[in-house]
């Protein structure tokens, strides 16, 4: 239905940083979490699962760029490229080191198989682009939630 109104709507993807509370988090924060404590990493299903993961600084440079932009749509705001589960879990094995191993679980009933963000709308309309890199990221959060 359309009601007459303008409205701008981001639509998130999978945001991560450092500061995330792992118990209501996703992938991300509970893979680094666990591989802190050397526990196993828990990969539901068979990992080739695939998601967009975006870090939260680049969500909050999209927020002010659509604030700013004077736009009406909806946008996808994500990093537009798949990360499949499995890659994730050996990333971040690789910064931790080898010993965490990897587990895999049955797949969760409602999981979807692939998400990830078409986000040419956001480039062109809101002049936007994710700058983070996801190891880069994954590096800096470890650091930080070993500290802690």
């Amino acid at each position: 239905m359309n009601y007459g109104l303008k409205a701008t709507i981001l639509r998130l993807f999978n945001v991560y940083g450092s500061g995330q509370n792992p118990a209501y988090a996703g992938v991300i924060s509970h893979f680094i979490e666990r591989a802190i404590r050397g526990k196993p990493l828990i990969i539901y299903g068979d990992g080739l699962q695939t998601r967009d993961f975006v870090h939260v600084e680049d969500v909050a440079e999209a927020f002010y760029k659509a604030m700013v932009g004077n736009v009406i749509g909806v946008y996808n705001i994500g990093s537009g490229k798949p990360v499949r589960i499995i890659d994730l879990a050996h990333m971040i094995r690789g910064i931790v080191g080898d010993k965490v191993k990897i587990k895999y679980a049955p797949p969760r009933k409602g999981d979807i198989k692939h998400s990830y963000a078409c986000i040419e709308k956001a480039k062109k309309e809101l002049k936007w682009k994710p700058r983070r890199k996801l190891k880069e990221e994954l590096k800096k959060m470890l650091m930080l939630m070993r500290k802690q």
